[in-house]
């Protein structure tokens, strides 16, 4: 973990000024819409942040965590007084936050980058921290994508390729990792782009049981 953090502090140090006028993705656009008033926001892996800003915007009390130390900080100053409450954290661990503490935990492209082991821990630890009924919002890379197999493996469906490290979803892996914890869940594939890319990504949208 400690080579990735290096990595992705590079990649948030090597950000062009211009990095804070990125507007919200579709998928945090698409979430706000289908929260009700004042929701309680987790999101795992915010990066630049303007995902987590988008849902203060819109009226929700956010807290946004990344394991880049270099991406928080850029973070805490482009959206000062937003109130989101931006936070270095290494979320491949246990998290120091109350059980049943959130409405939705929300993750775009940052649950990709862990071991089959890790992964299932974590989505017990989302498991844990969602209200009863709270919501799962997560967006992997698919094994459709370009990128799967390229590298050296680490283990099935998760390569390294210059020193970046990604687990690629397939939707039975999906489904599989959220079947225990949650009730009512949407899982979906398709193509699109990531930073200006050919990609394929796996969506899941799910209910705390």
């Amino acid at each position: 973990m400690t080579g990735q953090i290096h990595h992705w502090d590079g990649l948030h140090s090597a950000r062009d000024a211009g990095a804070s006028s990125d507007g919200p993705s579709t998928l945090a656009e698409e979430t706000a819409r289908s929260l009700d008033t004042r929701a309680r926001v987790l999101e795992l892996g915010c990066g630049a942040g303007a995902d987590a800003a988008h849902f203060a915007r819109e009226g929700h009390e956010v807290l946004a965590l990344d394991f880049s130390a270099v991406a928080i900080r850029r973070a805490s100053r482009h959206y000062v007084g937003l109130g989101v409450e931006f936070r270095e954290v290494d979320f491949s661990r246990p998290l120091d936050l109350p059980s049943e503490s959130f409405d939705l935990v929300y993750s775009r492209l940052s649950l990709h980058y862990f071991t089959d082991d890790v992964t299932r821990a974590l989505i017990g630890e989302v498991a844990r921290l969602l209200v009863r009924d709270g919501c799962l919002v997560v967006l992997c890379r698919s094994v459709a994508d370009p990128l799967c197999g390229r590298g050296v493996k680490i283990e099935d469906n998760m390569f390294r390729l210059d020193d970046h490290v990604r687990h690629f979803f397939s939707v039975g892996y999906m489904r599989e990792l959220i079947a225990d914890r949650f009730g009512q869940a949407e899982v979906t594939e398709f193509d699109g782009s990531a930073y200006g890319y050919e990609s394929a990504f796996v969506k899941a949208v799910a209910r705390r049981k």
